[in-house]
Formats: structure tokens, C-alpha cells, sequence
């Protein structure tokens, strides 16, 4: 299965997604994406830094006090950890 064909049937074909995005942990290269959805080169920085960074003493990733930025709107960060970023669009 090609990665496109991942995204528009394991991903946004289940219903619980309306856009996906895959790209290299580095952020330099775009391997799949929903129609119409596009991550801007400092949005995929911003969120290759929220995998990135550890956290504070208590765990807590600075992205989940800035919330994040992806295809020009913000998100607010719910959970972040090394696998997962889950967050919902802020009002």
C-alpha cells in the first residue's frame, strides 16, 4: 500500500479524520496528503519540534501550552507524547 493510498483509506477512509498528512522526520519531504490539505514547511517544523522536545520536569511538551499551528490554523495540543500529537481546532 503507497503511503497516499494509506492516508485517504486507513486514515481519513475510517471517518474519524477529515485531513491526514504524512512526511519525513526531518520535514523535508511531503510523502502524502489529503486533497486539498496543505502543511506548510513551519507548520511541519513546529510539529517535528513537538516530537522532539522531552518536556519540562512534570513531562508537559511546550507544545501543549502553545498549542499548534497545521495548514493555517491553530490547534489546541490535548496529548502529546514520543508516538502522538491529539489535539482539536481552537475556537
Amino acid at each position: 500500500m503507497s503511503w497516499q493510498a494509506y492516508v485517504d483509506t486507513s486514515l481519513v477512509g475510517t471517518g474519524h479524520l477529515d485531513k491526514a498528512a504524512i512526511f519525513n522526520s526531518e520535514g523535508t519531504s511531503v510523502w502524502a496528503s489529503s486533497a486539498g490539505f496543505t502543511v506548510a514547511p513551519k507548520e511541519i517544523e513546529e510539529i517535528i519540534t513537538a516530537y522532539n522536545d522531552k518536556g519540562d520536569s512534570t513531562g508537559v511538551k511546550q507544545v501543549q501550552s502553545n498549542g499548534l499551528h497545521v495548514a493555517g490554523e491553530r490547534f489546541v495540543v490535548l496529548r502529546a507524547d514520543e508516538r502522538s500529537l491529539y489535539g482539536r481546532k481552537a475556537s
